[in-house]
């Protein structure tokens, strides 16, 4: 998983570059966890952090926060993947009005990747979206929790 989160960090450190700093991100390991031992499929975050990016973050006028937290629950690794972007409905919106000739599959193959995972393993429900949302109802942004098995 070390490696992993290096090429995360590395990818979240040139993307923050190419937008100017338009968002800023953190990434927390659990204490809980040692990062050297523990495997993890690559490239499992990346896209979701890539999604986060170019579809909440970079709309918003304001500077944006990308929040990636890793955790253990049981006998499985949650991956949280938070943002304080436009929220998916209003990001379907704008992507409604651009040109679709380019169909992103990044998230199509990494879910089917964590999905296959997770019926080798017997688990169910291997990626959650959810919706962020303010008191007033109006979009807070969006939060991705991925449950894989633990691997040492």
């Amino acid at each position: 998983m070390e490696s992993e989160l290096e090429s995360l960090k590395l990818y979240l450190d040139l993307e923050a570059l190419r937008f100017g700093h338009h968002f800023d991100y953190s990434v927390t390991v659990h204490d809980d966890l040692d990062s050297e031992i523990l495997k993890v499929p690559p490239l499992i975050i990346q896209p979701y952090a890539e999604n986060a990016i170019w579809h909440g973050l970079m709309h918003k006028e304001e500077r944006g926060h990308l929040n990636i937290e890793i955790l253990q629950h049981g006998n499985h690794l949650l991956f949280k993947i938070t943002d304080d972007g436009i929220g998916r409905n209003q990001a379907a919106l704008l992507a409604g009005k651009k040109d679709t000739r380019h169909k992103s599959m990044g998230l199509k193959i990494t879910a089917d990747r964590i999905a296959m995972l997770q019926r080798l393993n017997g688990n169910e429900s291997p990626v959650t979206i959810n919706d962020l949302v303010h008191a007033d109802g109006s979009a807070a942004g969006t939060e991705v929790i991925i449950k894989i098995p633990v691997k040492q």
